[in-house]
C-alpha cells in the first residue's frame, strides 16, 4: 500500500478516535439525535417480522450473560443482541441511507454502538458521539469503496454494488466498530485493527439477496453489526486485524475505488448531515414512482378494474426493482409493480410503513390483478439527471375509458427525504412504535432521544425498548 493510501485511512481513524462532541456543531449533533431515534423506530417495526423472530429464537437457546436490549424482546449478549437488532432494522427497509455510499449506516452503527453502551453502562452522550463517529466511517468507507476514478465527485456511482456486491451488509461492520470503537473510546491503533477485523469477517453479501428477497438479507446485516462489535472488543485486548484495508479489500470489490474519499473534507463536512431518510419500507429507487401514484389516487380515487394500464418512467435504478411477482414480505419491498399497485388499492402513506407488506396483504387479489398492467421505460432525461440533480419518476394512469391521469415527482426535492424535522420523525416514530409499545412509552423515548446529550446511561432508553 502506498503512503498516501496510508495517510487516508490514517487521517480518518485519527479523526474518530479523538473526535470529542464538544467540538462538533449542533446542528450534527441535531441530526444525531433524530437519527438515533429513526433507527430506533424502524427496529421497533422490524422487531415483528418472522425472520427477526427466528433469529432471535436460535440465539435466546444459546444462552449467554443479559448485556443489552433485544427490542420488543428481552436481553441478551451484546454481540447477539446487536445481531437480533441489526437484523430487525435491515428486515422492513425502512432506515436512511447514504445513497453515494450505498450502505445503510445506522442499521449496524447505532444498534452496535446501543448494544455497548448498554452492556458497559456508559452514557447517551457517548451513545451520540459513538453514532457520529460510526457514520462518518461507514458512509466514507462506502463512498471511497464505490466511486470510480474520473467520475463526479458527488452522487451514486455504486461501483461495487453495481458490480454484484450487497455494500449495505458488507460495509456494515466498519460503522459498527467504529462505533462501539468510538464509545468504548480506543485509540487510534485499536481503532485501526477494529476495522481490518471488520474487513476480514465482512459477510460476502450479493445482489442476489436483493432479488430473492430471503430472510438471509436483513441476517446478513445482523452478522455484519455483530461483527464490528466482536472487531472492537477484540482490538481492544490487543488482537490484530488487516492493516491495508484500501490495498488487500477495495481492489477485488472495485479496481477503480478513489480512496482519497475516506479523509475529504473531515471536519468540515459532516456525513450523517447527507443522509436520505424514509417514509416508505421499500427501496429508495422505487419512491418517486410511489410519491406520484399516490398522489394520482388522492385526487382520484381509482378502483384496479377501472385501471387500463400504468407507465412508470424512472432512470435505471428505479427500473431495477421491476419484480412483476414478489412471493415474499422482503422481495415485495423490492418490486416497484407491487408498490404501485398496493399505492392505488390501499391509498394510504402510513400503510407503507407496515401494512402493505404483510404476509395476508401480499396475497390481496386486487393487488395481483393490477400488478401485470403495470410498465416500466427509462426516461432518458431523468437517468441523465440521476443522482447529481434529480430523483425522478413520471407515472401515468390510462384508465378503462381511456382518461389519462399524469404526475411526475422528484423525490430530491421532498423536504422529508434529506431535511426531516424533529417532528417529521417522532410523527414516524409514533406510527411505527405505538402499537408495540404503547403511548406513554412513546412519548417517553422521543423526549428521551431529543435530550440524548445530557442521558446519564444509555441504559435508562434501552429499558424502555424491551417487551
Amino acid at each position: 500500500m502506498s503512503d498516501a493510501r496510508a495517510d487516508e485511512l490514517g487521517l480518518l481513524t485519527s479523526f474518530i478516535s479523538t473526535l470529542d462532541l464538544r467540538q462538533v456543531p449542533s446542528e450534527v449533533r441535531e441530526r444525531a439525535r433524530l437519527t438515533v431515534l429513526d433507527i430506533l423506530g424502524v427496529t421497533i417495526a422490524g422487531s415483528k417480522e418472522r425472520s427477526t423472530e427466528l433469529i432471535h429464537d436460535q440465539l435466546a437457546s444459546i444462552g449467554g450473560r443479559e448485556e443489552a436490549s433485544v427490542i420488543g424482546r428481552g436481553m441478551l449478549p451484546a454481540m447477539h443482541a446487536t445481531l437480533v437488532n441489526a437484523s430487525a432494522a435491515h428486515a422492513v427497509e425502512l432506515a436512511e441511507g447514504a445513497s453515494r455510499a450505498a450502505v445503510h449506516a445506522g442499521n449496524a452503527s447505532i444498534l452496535a454502538a446501543l448494544a455497548v453502551c448498554e452492556r458497559d453502562d456508559l452514557s447517551g452522550a457517548d451513545l451520540l458521539r459513538a453514532t457520529i463517529a460510526g457514520y462518518e466511517v461507514s458512509i466514507r468507507v462506502g463512498w471511497a469503496l464505490n466511486s470510480r476514478r474520473g467520475a463526479d465527485t458527488w452522487g451514486d456511482q455504486a461501483e461495487a454494488l453495481k458490480r454484484g456486491w450487497w455494500t449495505p451488509s458488507m460495509l456494515g461492520g466498519f460503522g459498527a466498530a467504529a462505533a462501539v470503537s468510538s464509545a468504548r473510546r480506543l485509540d487510534d491503533g485499536q481503532l485501526r485493527h477494529a476495522l481490518g477485523i471488520a474487513a476480514s469477517s465482512a459477510p460476502a453479501a450479493t445482489n442476489a439477496l436483493v432479488r430473492e428477497g430471503p430472510m438471509a438479507k436483513p441476517l446478513s446485516m445482523g452478522v455484519a453489526a455483530a461483527g464490528g462489535v466482536l472487531a472492537a472488543d477484540l482490538a481492544a485486548r490487543g488482537f490484530t486485524g488487516l492493516r491495508d484495508v484500501v490495498g488487500g479489500w477495495f481492489p477485488p470489490l472495485n479496481p477503480e475505488a478513489v480512496p482519497e474519499r475516506l479523509s475529504d473534507g473531515l471536519g468540515d463536512r459532516w456525513e450523517i448531515m447527507d443522509t436520505l431518510f424514509k417514509p416508505f419500507a421499500c427501496m429508495g429507487p422505487i419512491f418517486a414512482a410511489l410519491e406520484a401514484t399516490l398522489g394520482i389516487v388522492a385526487a382520484r380515487p381509482l378502483a384496479p378494474d377501472e385501471i387500463r394500464d400504468v407507465l412508470v418512467e424512472g432512470y435505471q435504478r428505479t427500473l431495477d426493482y421491476a419484480d412483476p411477482a414478489p412471493t415474499s414480505p422482503e422481495g415485495a419491498r423490492t418490486s416497484l409493480p407491487y408498490c404501485v399497485a398496493a399505492a392505488v388499492v390501499l391509498r394510504d402513506r402510513h400503510a407503507f410503513l407496515g401494512e402493505a407488506f404483510e404476509e395476508e396483504r401480499l396475497a390481496d387479489q386486487r393487488i395481483r390483478r393490477l400488478m401485470p398492467r403495470i410498465r416500466t421505460a427509462l426516461e432518458p432525461e431523468f437517468d441523465r439527471l440521476y443522482p447529481f440533480h434529480a430523483a425522478k419518476a413520471r407515472v401515468t394512469i390510462t384508465t378503462a375509458s381511456g382518461e389519462r391521469l399524469v404526475r411526475e415527482v422528484d423525490r430530491d426535492a421532498l423536504p422529508f427525504y434529506h431535511r426531516p424535522t424533529y417532528t417529521d420523525i417522532a410523527d414516524k416514530f409514533r406510527v411505527v412504535a405505538t402499537p408495540s409499545l404503547g403511548p406513554d412509552r412513546v412519548a417517553r423515548l422521543i423526549a428521551m432521544a431529543d435530550e440524548l446529550e445530557k442521558l446519564p446511561r444509555a441504559r435508562q432508553l434501552a429499558a424502555l425498548l424491551r417487551r
